[in-house]
């Protein structure tokens, strides 16, 4: 059993470094693979003198250390291309994210209106240019400085915190329609909680550790690419 627990805590340690190096772990991955391999054909060299209280504890780790490290490789993929979508960072998506958990909000739907705002602003339509002076009319710049939009990360969340600030409740509903459809019914939710509840939640994300970093998950991106 010695064998086990001294392997387990190699194999903790390695996932433990792979999380917090992810840009250094990719460039080092075929190497890794190359280790991989000649550590597996140890372990199949030794397997006829192992007992099964020894080989069948270290193969159970290693499958379930491989299932992990790909299950978290692929929701990093799928938040990564979210968040393209939606014209914004990994980072505020998530915190995005457990603000929808923790206030009832569907947060398919918050994703939706997110992305169809931005849609129907930078199209250039009229319906885009009277979106824009809605949101003027809230007190929140639409463009920057040099004439272009402001990212998503900063407009989005200016207009939800400016509409949970509201205390008339009716023009602010009617103020949620305009700005995303039917499908801002569903955002409601979370407006009502307030704004500093809101802010008080998307620091909560980042002190769970919920939130992962921007370059974690483009790392994390590229290894589930890599290992398709």
């Amino acid at each position: 059993m010695a064998v086990v627990t001294e392997v387990s805590v190699v194999l903790r340690a390695k996932l433990n470094e792979f999380s917090s190096g992810l840009q250094r772990a990719m460039a080092e991955l075929d190497n890794f693979g190359k280790e991989t391999q000649k550590i597996g054909d140890s372990f199949a060299d030794i397997g006829d003198t192992l007992s099964l209280y020894v080989t069948a504890p270290l193969y159970s780790a290693a499958v379930a250390l491989g299932a992990f490290m790909t299950k978290t490789a692929d929701a990093a993929r799928d938040l990564d291309a979210m968040a393209q979508k939606m014209g914004m960072s990994t980072e505020r998506l998530q915190e995005l994210r457990y603000v929808a958990s923790q206030t009832s909000t569907n947060f398919e739907r918050l994703r939706f209106t997110a992305v169809q705002l931005n849609r129907r602003l930078v199209e250039g339509s009229e319906e885009g240019k009277e979106l824009a002076a809605v949101i003027e009319g809230l007190g929140i710049r639409v463009k920057d400085t040099t004439g272009m939009f402001r990212p998503m990360d900063d407009l989005f969340m200016d207009v939800v915190l400016r509409l949970s600030e509201m205390e008339d409740i009716t023009l602010r509903n009617d103020l949620v329609m305009r700005l995303f459809g039917r499908a801002g019914y569903e955002v409601i939710p979370m407006l009502n909680v307030g704004a500093q509840a809101i802010q008080g939640m998307t620091r909560r994300a980042h002190e769970l550790g919920l939130v992962l970093e921007e370059e974690n998950i483009k790392g994390l991106t590229a290894f589930a690419h890599k290992i398709e």
